[in-house]
């Protein structure tokens, strides 16, 4: 009864977690998160503990699947369930247990814990698991649908600026999650902790550096990651810093006698604060430990062709996603023009739903914002276009300046700049 004489040491006493003591993966986040869990009354042990099985009513191998919290007023939480009541007792993970009460969302969150719990023991590398079909492939993609259908049916209830927030992160753990589980299930064996360190703490979306990958998966990049020099830091970090000035400083210049540049710098500095600061500090810093992930953002201002712009410079991670679940599928069919435009098709509606909704207008520009680009860059490949010299050199950079910089004023168009974004400005107080 050592883990009860642990136990009582914590005050408040609120209950027990318990987890499976055969489990690797379990063990492992049982230990990091012991200090937290005692620090909020929860007290830790195996279910294979002689007491555990004599509360619970089980033999030594039996009601193992699943995780449960035992409280001290005698409620007894399994799975998900006992995740979201947790989650409700610590502040910063407080959203998730309100999320789990939005419709759907609790049967989603029931279906990936099992198919975590399914899989626990093969997680540290022990096993390699087989490439999903049928169900189990639709499953990888059921996040994708129901996140953003769940948080477009929001729009009566938000802001306009939480709403477009909500959407926007909806997609991007959606993709997030369709990337992680395809990678495990094509043959790649990963620590435990690499996986959830990519699913929770980077913004790519090409998993290949956090794992270890068998002949199926091939690595992103040969060798080790090049370590980050003094001269790294110091210029992500201006760039952050920078950001962090212009969405301080710059908005109040032009408020209130001209709201959309007002707003305009709002957009201005959250992308250099956040695209090209935080997640190229990020970025070194994985690189400092030995992962060789690539920036988000590659100085796009160096690009000289929309098509080294789209493809290396501007938002990496995009362009990953494109290609593995829309180009690469849609070729078959649709030809490698048709799978091309599609590709930039579809970043335009995503767009729109992420602009145009929650704005409330505005709908179809970011769409024929995308559109075009993907038109500008056949026309770049064209034999006109090479004739021209769009795709190298100073007419390139002005082909790029034209058709990608001028017309963003389409793709963040004015009602998302005053309807969402001056009121994004006001709440975090930058006016």
């Amino acid at each position: 009864m050592s883990e009860v004489a642990e136990a009582i040491r914590v005050k408040p006493f609120r209950g027990w977690v318990l987890y499976d003591g055969e489990c690797h993966l379990c063990i492992n986040l049982a230990r990091r998160f012991e200090r937290l869990l005692a620090r909020h009354g929860f007290g830790t042990a195996p279910l294979q503990t002689p007491w555990v099985a004599q509360r619970l009513g089980h033999g030594p191998k039996q009601s193992l699947t699943e995780m449960r919290v035992l409280t001290a007023d005698g409620r007894d939480w399994g799975g998900a369930d006992g995740l979201v009541y947790l989650a409700g007792r610590i502040w910063w993970a407080a959203p998730l247990a309100l999320v789990a009460h939005l419709p759907g969302m609790r049967a989603l969150l029931w279906k990936i814990y099992r198919w975590v719990a399914e899989r626990r023991h093969c997680l540290g590398g022990a096993c390699q698991i087989q490439r999903p079909s049928g169900r189990r492939r639709a499953t990888a993609w059921t996040p994708l649908i129901v996140l953003p259908l769940t948080a477009l049916s929001l729009r009566s209830t938000l802001p306009a600026w939480a709403y477009m927030w909500t959407v926007a992160f909806a997609f991007y753990f959606g993709c997030k999650w369709l990337t992680w589980i395809d990678v495990l299930n094509c043959g790649a064996r990963t620590n435990t902790w690499r996986a959830l360190a990519y699913l929770l703490a980077w913004p790519g979306m090409d998993p290949r550096p956090f794992v270890t990958v068998t002949a199926h998966v091939q690595p992103a990049a040969a060798g080790q990651p090049r370590h980050p020099a003094t001269t790294d830091w110091l210029r992500a970090a201006s760039k952050l810093l920078l950001g962090i000035a212009v969405l301080a400083v710059m908005p109040r210049w032009f408020w209130p006698g001209h709201p959309l540049l007002a707003g305009w710098m709002v957009i201005v500095g959250i992308a250099i604060a956040l695209h090209f600061g935080f997640f190229e500090m990020l970025a070194l810093l994985w690189r400092r430990v030995g992962i060789a992930v690539e920036p988000i953002m590659d100085r796009p201002l160096y690009a000289t062709s929309l098509r080294e712009l789209w493809s290396t410079r501007w938002n990496r991670a995009f362009h990953e996603l494109a290609y593995t679940y829309v180009f690469r599928p849609a070729r078959r069919r649709l030809g490698t023009v048709g799978a091309f435009m599609l590709g930039f098709a579809i970043s335009g509606i995503i767009h729109d739903l992420v602009i145009s909704v929650p704005a409330r207008g505005g709908y179809g520009l970011p769409t024929a914002y995308f559109l075009l680009q993907g038109a500008a860059i056949l026309l770049e490949r064209s034999r006109v276009g090479r004739r021209m010299g769009l795709g190298s050199g100073p007419r390139g950079r002005l082909f790029v300046a034209a058709v990608a910089a001028l017309p963003v004023v389409a793709l963040f168009h004015p009602p998302f700049v005053t309807r969402v974004m001056i009121p994004f400005a006001q709440a975090i107080g930058a006016l």
